[in-house]
């Protein structure tokens, strides 16, 4: 599900429409390397993403 779907879907608290976006960071797992390095690199995609106007995924 892209940001923008989750923009558009009709979520309700106390009966009350609630705006939802998402962000995310997005990276490959390389052979190579440790689980926190794949994580470093997702974070710092996912805080890129915040940077650039929230609602987005990211690619380091």
């Amino acid at each position: 599900m892209s940001p923008a779907t989750v923009a558009r879907l009709a979520f309700h608290a106390s009966s009350r429409p609630v705006t939802v976006t998402m962000s995310g960071g997005i990276t490959q797992f390389h052979a190579h390397e440790g689980a926190a390095d794949a994580f470093d690199r997702a974070d710092r995609a996912l805080y890129a993403a915040k940077r650039e106007g929230r609602n987005r995924c990211m690619l380091p």
